[in-house]
């Protein structure tokens, strides 16, 4: 992934995390557009990072939007931990829950889902860069294609996504086309933004229709 290196990112690291991301990573170019989109949220609204790793989209989008209603959920209990520590360290409001998808989330509906998720084909991991290969594989492996985690997530969205809902995922190289797809007459509008390579990223779904 690409970082983001320019004013608006030592803005938001100055804004958000008072400066200092050393322990909690930088934000990525993918993940500030997801972020920047989440933060018009009205207040109230429910968001959910699905997959938060370290937490960096819950808490930026809980310290930017202190109205907002934040989860953060992981199947693991290593990234969970990780999470809350930077959450209590930068202060962030945000409800942590372990959770594989949205198992463990039953009831719960928000008006926003956000998601950096596993897109690596399994083939592809042992080629990654060594620092890449450093993280957990659980949050590298997206199966064959790399769109399993896409395909498992779609069915959970009529009890978990709120009607006029956003839903908004990161994509690997190749795979937004595909992902828009998948989100195809769920929404009312369907975005593809590009990073600073000028590959699609990020997939955008505003207006869920139920």
């Amino acid at each position: 992934m690409r970082y983001f290196e320019s004013p608006a990112y030592a803005a938001l690291n100055e804004r958000v995390y008072g400066g200092d991301m050393k322990q909690m990573g930088m934000l990525t170019v993918d993940e500030l557009a997801l972020f920047y989109r989440a933060i018009t949220l009205a207040p109230g609204a429910r968001v959910l990072d699905m997959g938060t790793g370290s937490g960096a989209l819950a808490i930026a989008i809980a310290l930017t939007c202190p109205w907002a209603d934040v989860t953060g959920a992981d199947i693991s209990p290593d990234a969970l931990c990780v999470a809350k520590a930077n959450g209590r360290r930068l202060g962030a409001r945000v409800s942590w829950q372990r959770s594989d998808l949205f198992a463990q989330l039953s009831g719960q509906a928000f008006d926003v889902i956000v998601s950096n998720p596993p897109y690596i084909r399994t083939e592809a991991l042992d080629g990654l860069q060594r620092e890449v290969r450093r993280e957990p594989r659980l949050a590298l492996d997206g199966g064959p294609d790399g769109l399993a985690f896409y395909r498992r997530v779609m069915p959970g969205l009529p009890e978990h996504l709120t009607r006029g809902g956003a839903l908004l995922f990161e994509a690997g190289d190749g795979q937004a086309e595909a992902v828009r797809a998948m989100m195809a007459g769920k929404f009312v509008t369907i975005q593809i933004l590009r990073d600073l390579a000028g590959l699609d990223r990020v997939v955008a779904g505003d207006g869920y229709a139920g």
